[in-house]
């Protein structure tokens, strides 16, 4: 889709408007926990709220993208 097409449903249907921003305010807030995350918390409390989160990841991803996510070597 392009950005003039959006800018059109975002002009004549404000659910959409309204969608984009809650999508982009979630996306801000999960960006700044993350930065949080890596820059205050140790490896294990990482990869602990990691499971806590998202525990199917572990199965479904290979240990080096799950280290890669986690800032940390395989």
């Amino acid at each position: 889709m392009s950005k003039d097409r959006i800018q059109e449903l975002v002009q004549s249907i404000p659910v959409v408007a309204e969608t984009i921003k809650a999508i982009d305010k979630q996306s801000a807030i999960t960006t700044q926990k993350r930065i949080h995350a890596a820059i205050s918390l140790t490896v294990q409390e990482r990869y602990e709220s990691l499971i806590l989160a998202y525990p199917e990841f572990l199965q479904r991803f290979p240990q080096n993208m799950i280290a890669s996510y986690l800032g940390i070597s395989p």
